[in-house]
Formats: C-alpha cells, structure tokens, sequence
C-alpha cells in the first residue's frame, strides 16, 4: 500500500507535468487554428479577386466560424453584393457596421454604408397589415 505522501506527490507531478501537456495542446490546437483561419481568409481573397463569389463566401464564412469580426462579415456581405443577393448583402454589411471586433476603417464603413443603399434599390420592402388583429399569415 503506497503511503498518501506518495499520492500526493504523484498527484502533485500530474498537475505540473499534465497541465504542461495540456497547455501545450492547447497552444497547438491555438495556432491550428490560427493556420486555418489565415488559410480561409486568403482563399476567401483569392476567389474574391477571380470573381468566384460563392467560393469567395464560402471561405469567409469559415474563417469567420474561426474568428468572428465585422472584417469577416464585411467579406460575406461583399460577395453577397456581388453575386447579387442584396437581402443578405444588407444583413452581413448591416451585421459588420456595428461589429465591435476589428472594426471596419473609416473608409470600409463608408463603403459599406453605400453598398447597403445601393442593395436597398434592388430589394422590395412590403408591409403587410392583417384584419382581424389574430390573423396569421
């Protein structure tokens, strides 16, 4: 029978030596994670830029799964606008103009602000009111 000092310096190294190993687990799924979000972004950019926009938001979509931030809603909202789909455009560009996690530049807001306008051109809005008051629609 081991005596409880032993037990409590056995325990004691699993603490030290466990937590380091899963310290470092952590720090490698950490920049795992890092590498696929940079890996997203610039597939995302590079599909962007060859005018691919459903590609395009696929991969901001997933680098934005990884790391939210108005930058990356910023980029679904453009490919969006791109490939024609202004109801979602709006959102997305709505979503990242109040996004507080890396906030959209001046310029980038400007721009975003004009494309949500723009969107709005080719977006019907309808009000319906229902009679009687319980109806459902």
């Amino acid at each position: 029978m081991r005596s409880r000092t032993l037990d409590a310096v056995l325990f004691a190294g699993w603490l030290v030596f466990g937590g380091a190993s899963a310290h470092a687990q952590s720090a490698q799924v950490r920049a795992e994670d890092a590498a696929a979000y940079h890996e997203a972004i610039g597939r995302a950019l590079q599909e962007f830029n060859l005018g691919h926009w459903t590609e395009a938001k696929v991969f901001f979509r997933e680098a934005h799964a990884r790391r939210p931030s108005a930058r990356t809603l910023r980029g679904i909202g453009l490919a969006c606008y791109e490939s024609r789909n202004y109801v979602d455009a709006i959102d997305y560009l709505g979503q990242a103009l109040v996004s507080t996690v890396q906030p959209l530049t001046a310029d980038m807001r400007n721009a975003a602000t004009k494309l949500i306008e723009q969107s709005r051109q080719f977006v019907m809005r309808a009000e319906i009111e229902l009679s009687p008051n319980a109806a459902e629609l």
